[in-house]
């Protein structure tokens, strides 16, 4: 019998058609193939590019629809030359801009005068870039997809759209970074590690799988976004730190700087004792797990920062009285250009857990898709600092999924080791559920 064949296999659709080997009608957001079967199209998993500028030369088509209720056709096509043609706002960008200004720019921070800066500041910014200004839109539209459960499907279609129109532009402008889009630059890079987890569980990304079915494909992905605004800051800091988004920074520092030792008094706060114990015995019972001098240096940094950020949080408790802080002592010790800025003092949780994953090395996540035992511990860990966070619309089932995704892969021997990140962020009960230890 001859094979029954649906179609010839794509060349340039995305990566489910050419699995399956179908035809791909290469539609953006999302192809009508994984539209019609529920699938997570590639076309949407803009992250692993973000910062590759040779992907923005091929043009977009006109985007398939999937709502009934339909965005309207200038709201939805066209890339950032479109919109740099035509810089007239639709009622419906007003109403996305006003949203961000008034809502969203409030919830991706924990400091007010990070709030101020995305809502006037950066805003400011992206009536000169129009790649910043689509990526506000987009992720306004993410926000109002969470807020407004009948018009979800209709924000999330459009959020992409908008996303998918700034990416163009903003790889092209990565080439040749200057003082006039230096500030664009970083403030987008930051909007884009909001969209990832925020489009998680909407109709661009049904399967709601962030950091659930491929934890070592969604999770590198989203930090390397972070790796990547780091890299921005590393080659163009001097510009950012004196310039009108510093606030957005979580600290002024830089990685190539060393932290002291981490000793017991570092901690502070007895709350975290459970993490004195692992940098205890982290050099008998952890870092042997190591394959080389270069991985045990690697996840030693990412301690010491994790152990600071620990450190920072507890800043002010009775604790801490009377007693220097990390940050204290080391601005003591540092030269100007390096001293942790004021905003990263006090129980800043999203800033610390934000600020962490900034300065990770760039190592550390590849230790993470390799499924290294002592980088999966510290980032069971990390997950405890990121728990204490405010909830927000798009970083809320973070936590949990870092912990559940840890234990699901960590070799059986160590599960001793992330007793407590089980037991601060998924419960004493999630034992007996899973049976793990």
């Amino acid at each position: 019998m001859p094979r029954i064949t649906l179609g010839q296999k794509s060349r340039t659709g995305c990566r489910e058609c050419k699995t399956r080997k179908v035809k791909c009608d290469e539609q953006r957001p999302i192809c009508g193939s994984c539209s019609k079967f529920n699938k997570r199209c590639s076309f949407l998993r803009t992250t692993p590019y973000l910062w590759d500028s040779g992907l923005s030369n091929q043009q977009t088509k006109p985007e398939k629809v999937i709502s009934s209720q339909k965005p309207r056709k200038d709201a939805r096509k066209g890339s950032s030359k479109q919109a740099k043609d035509n810089p007239n706002f639709t009622l419906e960008d007003m109403r996305l801009l006003h949203h961000f200004t008034s809502s969203t720019s409030k919830t991706l921070s924990d400091d007010p005068e990070a709030h101020e800066t995305w809502a006037t500041t950066v805003v400011q910014i992206a009536f000169t870039q129009s790649f910043l200004l689509q990526g506000i839109l987009a992720l306004a539209a993410l926000h109002m997809a969470s807020l407004k459960p009948d018009e979800k499907e209709y924000f999330s279609i459009l959020a992409a759209s908008k996303q998918d129109a700034a990416l163009k532009d903003f790889r092209h402008q990565l080439e040749n970074i200057t003082t006039q889009n230096c500030d664009a630059i970083f403030a987008f890079s930051f909007l884009a590690e909001y969209y990832i987890p925020a489009s998680a569980g909407t109709v661009i990304n049904p399967a709601a799988t962030f950091m659930d079915d491929d934890f070592f494909g969604a999770i590198v992905d989203w930090l390397r976004l972070h790796q990547g605004t780091s890299d921005i800051y590393k080659r163009k800091g001097h510009w950012i730190r004196n310039g009108p988004v510093a606030p957005l920074l979580w600290r002024d520092i830089t990685s190539e700087r060393c932290l002291s030792p981490t000793r017991k008094h570092d901690l502070g706060d007895s709350r975290n004792y459970p993490l004195y114990e692992l940098v205890s015995k982290w050099d008998t019972d952890i870092a042997c797990t190591s394959s080389d001098a270069q991985e045990e240096k690697i996840n030693s940094r990412a301690l010491e920062l994790l152990v600071e950020a620990f450190n920072s949080s507890s800043e002010g408790s009775e604790a801490n009285a009377g007693r220097m802080s990390v940050n204290e002592l080391l601005n003591d010790a540092l030269p100007p250009e390096y001293k942790i800025s004021p905003i990263s003092k006090g129980s800043n949780y999203l800033s610390l857990s934000l600020g962490w994953l900034f300065e990770i090395p760039f190592g550390f996540v590849e230790l993470l898709e390799q499924r290294r035992p002592a980088a999966l511990i510290i980032f069971a860990y990390f997950a405890v600092l990121f728990q204490n966070a405010p909830r927000f619309w798009w970083n809320e089932p973070i936590p949990a999924k870092i912990v559940k995704a840890v234990a699901a892969v960590l070799p059986r021997e160590y599960h001793r080791c992330i007793e407590w990140p089980i037991r601060e962020v998924l419960g004493d009960d999630y034992y007996a559920m899973r049976g793990i230890i």
